[in-house]
C-alpha cells in the first residue's frame, strides 16, 4: 500500500518539441492549490504570486504564476534543442519578474 502524501504534489512536464502534450499532475491537495493560485492571479489581485509544492519525491519548489498579455513575444517552453527558443527579443519568465 503506497503512503498517502500530505503535502501538495505538482509535477510539470514540459513538451520536448512542437504539438507535444503537456502535462500538470498532482496529488488533490496539489491540484487544489494550484486552483487557488489561478484564481489569485486571474482575479486581478496579483498579476504575479507563487505557492510552495512537492515533487512525489518530497523535494519543495516554489511554483511562480505570472499573468501577462503580451503572448507573442513569450518564450517558448520547449526542452528539445532543435525547438527551443531562438529568438533574441524573447521574453522568459524571469524577465517578466525582473521588469518590477
Amino acid at each position: 500500500m503506497i503512503a498517502e502524501n500530505t503535502y501538495p504534489v505538482i509535477h510539470l512536464w514540459s513538451p520536448p518539441s512542437w504539438h507535444e502534450d503537456q502535462y500538470i499532475v498532482g496529488n488533490r491537495e496539489g491540484l487544489e492549490e494550484l486552483v487557488k493560485l489561478l484564481q489569485k492571479v486571474l482575479a486581478e489581485e496579483k498579476e504575479v504570486d507563487q505557492e510552495e509544492f512537492f515533487t512525489c519525491d518530497g523535494e519543495g519548489y516554489s511554483l511562480v504564476v505570472i499573468r501577462n498579455e503580451d503572448d507573442v513575444n513569450m518564450a517558448v517552453p520547449y526542452t528539445e534543442s532543435i525547438a527551443s527558443e531562438k529568438r533574441k527579443n524573447a521574453i522568459f519568465p524571469y524577465d517578466v519578474l525582473c521588469e518590477d
